[in-house]
């Protein structure tokens, strides 16, 4: 829960992709104060990265991208989840479409770019590096945040909105486990840990 009282950064990100898949559960307020961005992957407004935000009082999130095969930002169809309830949220870029998803259903895609890759120099949640002011920090919570370097299929996304982790009252952990077929290498950027 953000609450406006503070937001989760990482201002070496530094990632450059192809493609690549962001999704997490969101539960926003109908009514905020100002202004305030949910998640942001750039530091250069509308030049690199991904943003994500919305205006106060009602209202859906504007999205946006920036890929280094356009001339400018491209930007995505809005999304206007239910507010005080639980949503997830998917953004998929596939090098040549940006599409949006709200709880499993595709809301609506934009075409653009030919294979380019988008630069994610950092990585705000609550709140972005174009105003990093109080009144910016969002109100909303949010739960479950990923980020992939693919982008994944419809399917993929249905999937991930209708059978989410759980825990189980011992404490196992269930999930699902997804395997990347196109590609024979992997890479790292900054810490991976498992157990």
């Amino acid at each position: 829960d953000f609450n406006q009282t503070g937001c989760l950064k990482k201002t070496n990100f530094n990632m450059t992709t192809n493609e690549f898949t962001i999704t997490f559960w969101l539960n926003p307020p109908y009514s905020i104060n100002a202004q305030h961005f949910i998640c942001g992957t750039f530091n250069s407004w509308t030049g690199n990265g991904i943003g994500m935000w919305r205006d106060s009082t009602g209202g859906g999130y504007s999205l946006l991208y920036r890929s280094n095969s356009e001339s400018g930002h491209t930007g995505l169809p809005s999304i206007t989840p239910t507010h005080d309830t639980w949503s997830h949220i998917a953004i998929v870029y596939t090098g040549t479409q940006g599409i949006v998803y709200l709880n499993g259903a595709e809301v609506g895609h934009t075409s653009s770019g030919s294979s380019g890759t988008v630069f994610h120099p950092v990585l705000y949640l609550g709140n972005s590096m174009y105003s990093e002011v109080a009144s910016q920090i969002d109100e909303a919570s949010m739960s479950d945040f990923r980020f992939y370097a693919t982008a994944l299929s419809a399917s993929d996304v249905e999937g991930l909105y209708k059978h989410g982790a759980s825990i189980s009252k011992d404490g196992t952990l269930f999930g699902y486990d997804f395997h990347e077929n196109k590609r024979n290498t992997i890479g790292k950027n900054g810490i991976v840990a498992s157990s």
